[in-house]
């Protein structure tokens, strides 16, 4: 790999896109289940993941999260709150700082 490859956009852009799909297979309940606690939440509240973990399972790839916002952002679900990051509460994350998420509303049934 040469010094240009670090730098390819577009690449990086594959390569999470593929990374997020490989989490969500492999963890299709915790998918369904953090889907139904966003769905659930009431349109214009504001949250980050530290809410949605506190009612869900402990799951073997934490990463799944990540999986999780960006369907629930493609469904138009949920949108960034601009630049707002709060510092997280879970202690394995090392007060590093979340995005800030807002509720859109409630979308028909696909």
């Amino acid at each position: 790999m040469d010094q240009m490859d670090l730098f390819d956009l577009a690449e990086g852009q594959r390569q999470r896109d593929e990374a997020l799909q490989a989490v969500a297979e492999a963890n299709p309940g915790f998918m369904v289940q953090a889907m139904l606690q966003i769905q659930g939440l009431e349109g214009g509240t504001l949250f980050t993941t530290d809410d949605l973990w506190q009612h869900l399972p402990r799951v073997g790839e934490p990463r799944v999260m990540g999986a999780v916002m960006a369907k629930a952002e493609k469904l138009g679900l949920i949108r960034k709150v601009g630049n707002e990051h709060k510092p997280t509460k879970r202690s394995v994350a090392h007060a590093r700082p979340v995005q800030v998420w807002i509720r859109v509303g409630h979308v028909p049934d696909r």
